[in-house]
């Protein structure tokens, strides 16, 4: 379905259909009355979040809900002293309501947030709309669908509360709702200038669970066979949970009120009872400001602040302006994610990064050493760190060493290199990693570990079977043993000894010691700081982290990205979500295992249900066998530069495939691109339907990073 607030076009046709679906409904009335009536209707919708105009010009069910939805924006009048005043259609929310019963729901939220005394203060109304003959049927069926929103949003959007002091654990999805609400939030609120800091910090505090909330419903009715422009709203239903009570106020109206409102702009009252629902956060949290000192501060509400000029104006969302763009690090997901103008056309082309269509967010990048590939990688990072996207490069290349990077790079995301060779990496790879299946946490027995750990040297250093079974023995006895203190030193010890015992192991074990000692001597691994990624990806001072893997021997310095992916997968599978995604960079792939129960197989595969984001780049595919280069394809979107005379030929064969088109026009196309231009392949957003449509290609140029910064050239 298209969603008008995402895209401006022509409305005339979708105003014409509305127009005679209005005479139909409500009706008799000239032609000239309805159009006026379509225009006002389609012009409020812009101002309620994830409603579907296209809808409205197909059947007449559809014509009815998006009126009454329109309806309640209009008598909702918008309050200008909020930080936001949103109404949101839940069709795109359906996932909230998967164990409602019988999947009822009803159709709107609206949202009211204010700043006060620091903290947000959050109502929310929840409102179920109807358009159709008076019935006490229609009532009742309304009356179900908002108790079964009641029952599924309460209690998951409820803050850290005042009875519970923080470190006492609520719900174990509780920090995703807050972020939910976080996003709903933060990408629909406006403040000022003066009251910027202050913004970030009410923020801040949301995303941790300190807010207040408050709850009311209503259900709004039109009757099509009441001839009257009459309006009322009574209180008919009572609603509790957990000792409060609210009511429910049925708001109803004749059908020349809707010719009344839209023409005359006539206005009503939904909610009959102040009475509410409310919970309230425990309010004497501090956060540390940058400066390490604990700080209460008191902010004020985000509408006492003076008018200011548009220019002082920060929308607070994925499409940030001016400064504010390098400095919020949100966690709103960046909606699309620009890579270059179309040759020709001069079309934006866009990774649609954002998009709940989108399969998955995996970016692809072919080509030739030299070509643009590494500069298109830094010029995408800036792009996702304007939108508040941290990222992570595991650089085993030695491509992304400060020098190596671009000037306006360095400076706008102040990439931070971990040296590794300095500062060993803070994980364990012996550690017995946890599954949860159904609430229940599943953790490896050490066979399990020692089977993972030792597939990844055997896969490194080609070792044998006999040398693998000595391995594995040998990481068993110690996880069981030592469990999280057996490190690479404790290992060395069990294969010495193993070694130096005689038998059948011995021999194996010896050889095993020989080949892994160089990279246990380069002391990797550090101490374990389990939070250590989510540092990375919270962090609003650098935006790019970046493994430096410079110094290190080819076998070593693939062995530790394969653990520090390892680590990252059963972290993120653990804690991760599809909605907040985390970007992880990796050149040369082709020099990784890539295997479907290897950590990058793993990733292109399942990533996107826990967030992950690869942007992955290499000059050849010849190494992979058809199952290896099939699963790294399923990424959604995939650039083309100029290949090397040797790979052109396959390159050329991935495009026909997808495209339909002659393998040899696509050989004479690579061969033609120059530095910097590349064919992009993947999906491209449908203006006339809001959907994707998928293998779109382009021969594009990507934009120079210091078009995509902000105050750049």
């Amino acid at each position: 379905n298209f969603t008008i607030s995402t895209e401006k076009f022509s409305m005339v046709d979708i105003k014409q259909k509305i127009s005679s679906q209005v005479s139909v409904l409500l009706g008799p009335i000239e032609s000239d009355t309805a159009d006026k009536i379509a225009d006002s209707l389609v012009r409020e919708a812009t101002h309620i979040s994830g409603l579907s105009v296209v809808k409205a010009t197909g059947p007449m069910k559809f014509v009815r809900e998006f009126i009454a939805n329109i309806m309640a924006r209009k008598l909702l009048v918008r309050q200008k002293d909020c930080f936001c005043d949103e109404i949101i259609a839940l069709d795109a929310f359906s996932h909230w309501f998967k164990d409602a019963d019988d999947g009822m729901r009803p159709d709107l939220i609206r949202l009211r947030a204010r700043i006060v005394d620091g903290y947000f203060n959050i109502d929310v109304q929840v409102i179920e709309c109807k358009l159709a003959q008076q019935s006490e049927q229609h009532l009742e069926t309304a009356r179900q669908q908002i108790e079964n929103g009641l029952k599924e949003l309460i209690p998951r959007f409820r803050p850290h509360e005042v009875n519970r002091p923080p470190g006492i654990k609520g719900a174990p999805d509780e920090r995703y709702w807050w972020m939910q609400m976080h996003r709903l939030i933060a990408s629909k609120g406006t403040t000022t200038m003066a009251d910027y800091k202050d913004t970030l910090m009410a923020l801040e505090r949301l995303s941790e669970g300190y807010f207040n909330i408050s709850w009311q419903a209503a259900v709004l009715a039109f009757w099509t066979d009441l001839e009257t422009d009459s309006f009322n709203s009574n209180s008919e239903w009572n609603y509790g949970m957990e000792g409060q009570e609210m009511d429910i106020s049925v708001a109803s109206g004749g059908k020349h009120f809707i010719r009344k409102a839209c023409l005359e702009n006539a206005g009503g009252k939904i909610f009959s009872s102040d009475r509410k629902i409310e919970f309230q956060s425990y309010k004497n949290h501090v956060i540390k400001k940058d400066d390490g000192v604990e700080q209460e501060t008191g902010v004020k509400p985000a509408g006492k602040a003076e008018t200011v000029e548009m220019d002082n104006e920060i929308l607070i969302s994925g499409e940030m302006v001016g400064q504010s763009e390098k400095t919020t690090g949100f966690k709103s997901l960046p909606p699309r994610i620009l890579l270059g103008r179309a040759i020709g056309t001069n079309r934006e082309v866009f990774w649609e990064f954002g998009h709940p269509d989108l399969a998955n967010r995996h970016l692809l990048v072919f080509g030739a050493s030299g070509t643009g590939k590494t500069y298109t990688i830094q010029a995408l990072l800036c792009e996702l760190a304007r939108h508040g996207q941290n990222s992570l490069i595991v650089d085993y290349t030695n491509g992304f060493t400060t020098n190596q990077l671009e000037s306006p790079v360095v400076h706008y995301l102040h990439p931070e290199q971990h040296v590794i060779r300095l500062e060993p990496l803070a994980i364990n790879p012996f550690r017995q990693q946890c599954e949860v299946i159904d609430d229940i946490d599943l953790p490896e027995d050490p066979a399990n570990t020692a089977q993972r750990v030792s597939g990844v040297f055997a896969e490194v250093y080609q070792l044998g079977d006999q040398q693998k079974s000595a391995l594995y023995n040998a990481i068993r006895q110690g996880v069981s043993q030592e469990s999280l203190d057996f490190n690479l030193v404790s290992l060395t010890k069990i294969l010495e000894n193993m070694s130096g015992s005689g038998g059948p192991a011995a021999g194996p074990a010896a050889s095993v010691l020989t080949k892994i000692q160089p990279f246990i001597d380069m002391n990797p691994f550090g101490r374990e700081d389990p939070e250590s990624w989510e540092k990375i990806y919270n962090d609003q001072n650098s935006q790019s982290h970046i493994i430096q893997l410079a110094g290190f021997m080819k076998d070593t310095a693939r062995l530790i990205t394969e653990f520090s992916l390892i680590d990252l997968y059963w972290y993120y599978r653990a804690t991760g979500n599809k909605d907040d995604a985390k970007v992880i960079v990796l050149d040369e792939i082709q020099n990784l295992d890539h295997r479907l129960d290897s950590p990058l197989g793993q990733f292109l595969t399942e990533g996107r249900k826990f967030g992950i984001s690869l942007i992955l780049a290499t000059q050849t595919l010849s190494n992979l066998n058809k199952d290896e280069r099939d699963r790294l394809f399923q990424a959604s979107h995939k650039l083309f530069f100029k290949p090397a005379d040797t790979e052109i030929k396959s390159f050329a064969g991935i495009l026909a495939d997808a495209t339909g088109e002659n393998q040899e026009d696509w050989v004479t196309r690579l061969s033609l691109l120059k530095r910097g231009e590349c064919y992009s392949l993947g999906c491209a957003l449908n203006a006339k339907t809001g959907n994707l449509d998928v293998n779109k290609w382009f021969k594009i140029r990507v934009t120079e990073i210091e078009k995509r910064i902000p105050g750049g050239s």
